[in-house]
């Protein structure tokens, strides 16, 4: 699969306020979204789901909606 038109991974597309994220490739364990909040200077200054929240969230906010998992 090709990368979105802005670059973005082609199963997951652009979440809105997010870093970085992985739907884990069929593991969900593997799979994260990690948030980045200008509110704080210092680190930590990202809030991070893990496993079935982050497909979950993904899921319910890509841009692209291409989920097998």
């Amino acid at each position: 699969m090709k990368r979105t038109e802005n670059g973005h991974d082609p199963c997951i597309g652009e979440l809105s306020g997010v870093m970085n994220a992985c739907c884990g490739h069929g593991e969900t364990d593997m799979a994260y979204v990690q948030f980045n909040h200008s509110d704080y200077k210092e680190e930590p200054n990202k809030i991070l789901l893990q496993g079935e929240k982050a497909l979950k969230y993904i899921k319910q906010h890509s841009s692209v909606g291409l989920f097998t998992f």
